[in-house]
């Protein structure tokens, strides 16, 4: 249960029930009688909770002291406003960090992502055990330290090792944002808090290198993935192609071309629209537009734009005719076919996932190699728009939230701007080059 500690003329008691530790007053200066009331609050803790003992025990709520990262992440869980998969995130980062400082290895590469055997209970539980406390800002930069050290002498590597842990802090450290602090008065929280003065890596240039011909890859697309047909398809069992003759031959090379005809309609979105995995992945026949030529990215019962990224995307005539045949012939709800959508998931679930592996496989083949190849689809949608229409433009059909976020990716190349040096340089080569001639034939 815990501890009975004497103060004055006061006993009070500390008790300590799954992880977290606290502090109550028996109001009894007679041992006997605050070993009874000690029970009481114990018994009342385990049944009612922590929140109703405080209440029924101490009158007013007092501030929960020496908080675990578990009693934090509870807490905060309780004010935030951020979408419960967001907020899994947050607290995902931000037990890779504590896990990594406190030094809690799982017992296998596989054990905190055990989700059914309760490989990551047991992983989280000794996390969250962690007391908060020891979560200082010199041990987060000394494990920011560490895990720049794991990059390779490839400059490559090491900027994207500078991007992922920024990426890790940020999400971690928005647990701490002003706005959940500011309802969090009844927790005692560490002084500094874990992030304060955390700087933030140099992450280099951000801008985009085309990695592809928009019109050569749609072209290769077309003929290699709407044309699919099940009589070009080779399935293999164990390396092997299945006899001709077999029963499941015919199945699985139907289900494959038949992915390869979605996984034709998400590089159509993504290159001629600019809309994200996510946005494909749960668009509905209902956010086409025909009349007015757009598809309309808003919140539907299943799925909630970025913010500030909700708006009207225009597409090309004859892009919305293909839609609008392949609309003709659907019986979903959805454009791109897939499983039930899982909105109230804490993970980021894509129901169209096994077409958009089979995009993934084709587009790294064609030398599209990089870690995001379908959101390097809408970057170059974002390339050619502001190639033809200009920055401002690309950041209003991209949907950046500021416009400094696209001028971070993307080079204005509407008008061509160079030094004017080509003159002179020219003359200046071609008399060199004439000299040249002339000592030749001298010669």
């Amino acid at each position: 249960m815990g501890k009975t500690l004497y103060e004055g003329k006061i006993y009070s008691v500390r008790i300590q029930v799954r992880g977290h530790r606290e502090t109550f007053s028996t109001g009894e200066s007679s041992k006997r009688e605050a070993g009874k009331k000690a029970l009481e609050i114990f018994l009342a803790v385990r049944g009612a909770g922590w929140e109703a003992a405080r209440l029924r025990h101490k009158g007013t709520v007092e501030k929960m002291s020496d908080l675990t990262v578990g009693d934090f992440l509870m807490e905060v869980q309780k004010v935030a406003t951020a979408s419960p998969r967001t907020l899994a995130t947050y607290g995902s980062k931000f037990r890779r960090i504590v896990a990594d400082i406190a030094n809690i290895k799982p017992t296998s590469d596989k054990q905190k992502h055990d989700y059914f055997n309760g490989g990551s209970d047991a992983w989280r539980t000794k996390v969250d055990s962690v007391r908060l406390a020891r979560i200082t800002p010199e041990r987060v930069t000394k494990w920011k330290k560490q895990y720049l050290t794991r990059a390779s002498a490839d400059p490559r590597d090491q900027i994207a090792k500078k991007r992922s842990v920024n990426s890790v802090i940020r999400n971690a450290k928005a647990l701490f944002s002003q706005r959940n602090l500011s309802q969090l008065g009844h927790l005692e929280l560490p002084t500094p808090l874990p992030f304060e003065k955390v700087a933030f890596e140099a992450e280099g240039s951000y801008r985009y290198r085309s990695l592809c011909d928009p019109k050569q890859i749609l072209a290769q697309a077309w003929k290699e993935l709407h044309e699919a047909s099940p009589d070009e398809e080779t399935p293999k069992f164990k390396g092997k192609p299945l006899p001709y003759d077999s029963p499941y031959r015919l199945q699985l090379a139907q289900e494959r071309s038949a992915s390869k005809h979605e996984a034709f309609k998400i590089l159509l979105l993504a290159l001629s629209v600019g809309l994200r995995r996510n946005e494909i992945d749960k668009l509905q026949w209902s956010q086409f537009r025909w009349a007015e030529r757009v598809i309309i990215i808003e919140t539907t019962d299943c799925f909630e734009p970025k913010a500030d990224s909700a708006g009207d995307m225009p597409v090309d005539d004859e892009i919305l005719a293909f839609f609008r045949e392949r609309f003709s012939e659907s019986e979903s709800r959805f454009v791109i076919a897939g499983s039930e959508p899982k909105p109230d998931s804490s993970y980021q679930h894509y129901r169209a996932y096994k077409h958009e592996r089979t995009l993934l496989k084709w587009l790294r083949g064609k030398g599209i190699a990089c870690h995001n190849p379908i959101h390097a689809l809408r970057k170059e949608y974002g390339t050619l728009v502001c190639q033809e229409a200009g920055i401002y433009v690309a950041s209003r059909l991209l949907r950046h939230s500021d416009i400094r976020i696209t001028s971070q990716h993307y080079v204005d190349q509407k008008e061509r701007v160079v030094s004017g040096l080509g003159g002179t340089f020219s003359a200046i080569a071609s008399t060199t080059h004439q000299g040249k001639t002339e000592d030749d034939a001298a010669a």
